[in-house]
């Protein structure tokens, strides 16, 4: 039974009466209590039924609440009042129950995937000490609900925190990069903007001598960062990251891109697996025939929408631009001579 914010509220109200040693609450006063405390609060909420405060009073009393003791001998005539055994119990001197573990675990598992910024640094304390309780209670599930998109083989997480800082702080960084086809380069690099995509986070900024273009670092490809004292370089008031991502996939905008009409033909199961899941927003859709989809995007053709595309090589038929189409067949032809050369 989900411990709900309401239900919450009428848990500690009846706990308050139960405890109350100098009044005897029979249903019809708890059912009354909880409407006036509740209506306090929220003058438009529902009126709590007879039925409600049976079910509130039943969670309590089980193990997955508090198992609270009632007194069951406090009666006049056929009237029952309801208060506990031990005037001194209270559910707020108890220890978590399940259902408020598991509740805090589902709660701590979604917050720790924002464990590197540095306002959230408490999240690994928090996750460390809910371990310790869970352990102790021995009556949480430990099967998480509730996955994000992650790589724990990419070590980007540890730049994350830093990049983010400087951004808000508007500090200027130099950076060690390692790209992966040249030697470690030195950076001085002015950050504005973090974002993931496929699982790997990107870090958008300035560099000073090229200042007509946005760079592109991926976190896990940094090799070491450095705070300076350097005159940090706003964005332009205007600027949009909104705008910046519209016309590409992924997180390559290059310098002299432009917006091309791309059309393909899909076929079969992958027709409607794009239909379902977009490539890109400008995507529109016309069935030309029950097995066939014709796509048409406005996009800056980049190395991710490509690669986007070859991804269902096999099933897909690329109509424009030209320059697309080659680049298609050629890809499919190294592919074709790298499983013909593994076979000689």
């Amino acid at each position: 039974m989900p411990i709900n914010k309401d239900a919450m509220m009428r848990y500690k109200i009846l706990d308050k009466c139960f405890r109350n040693t100098g009044r005897n609450y029979k249903m019809t006063d708890l059912i009354a209590e909880c409407n006036k405390k509740i209506k306090e609060i929220n003058p438009d909420a529902k009126s709590i039924s007879r039925r409600q405060i049976f079910y509130d009073i039943a969670f309590m009393e089980s193990s997955e609440g508090w198992e609270i003791e009632l007194d069951e001998n406090t009666k006049e005539g056929r009237t029952r009042y309801y208060r506990y055994i031990d005037p001194k119990f209270s559910i707020d001197n108890m220890p978590l129950n399940e259902v408020e573990i598991s509740h805090l675990r589902s709660a701590i598992n979604t917050l720790s995937y924002f464990s590197g910024m540095p306002q959230l640094e408490w999240i690994q304390n928090i996750s460390d000490t809910m371990d310790k309780i869970a352990i102790s209670a021995r009556s949480y599930n430990e099967n998480n609900v509730v996955e994000f998109e992650h790589n724990d083989y990419v070590s980007d997480n540890n730049y994350f925190s830093k990049i983010y800082n400087a951004i808000t702080n508007k500090i200027v960084l130099e950076i060690t990069y390692k790209p992966f086809d040249s030697s470690e380069i030195k950076y001085t690099f002015h950050p504005y903007y973090l974002k993931q995509y496929n699982r790997c986070w990107y870090a958008f900024g300035l560099v000073p001598e090229q200042k007509d273009v946005m760079w592109c670092l991926a976190l896990e490809r940094i090799v070491t960062i450095k705070e300076t004292n350097h005159a940090y370089i706003p964005l332009p008031k205007d600027w949009s990251w909104t705008d910046y991502f519209a016309d590409i996939v992924g997180v390559t905008r290059y310098k002299e891109g432009k917006v091309e009409e791309v059309i393909i033909h899909a076929f079969g199961k992958t027709a409607k697996y794009i239909q379902a899941r977009p490539i890109h927003e400008s995507q529109r859709n016309k069935w030309l025939d029950n097995n066939t989809l014709e796509v048409r995007f406005k996009v800056i053709i980049n190395y991710e929408f490509e690669k986007s595309l070859f991804s269902f090589a096999d099933t897909i038929c690329i109509i424009k631009p030209q320059k697309l189409v080659k680049w298609h067949i050629e890809t499919l032809n190294k592919a074709l001579q790298m499983y013909n050369l593994s076979s000689d």
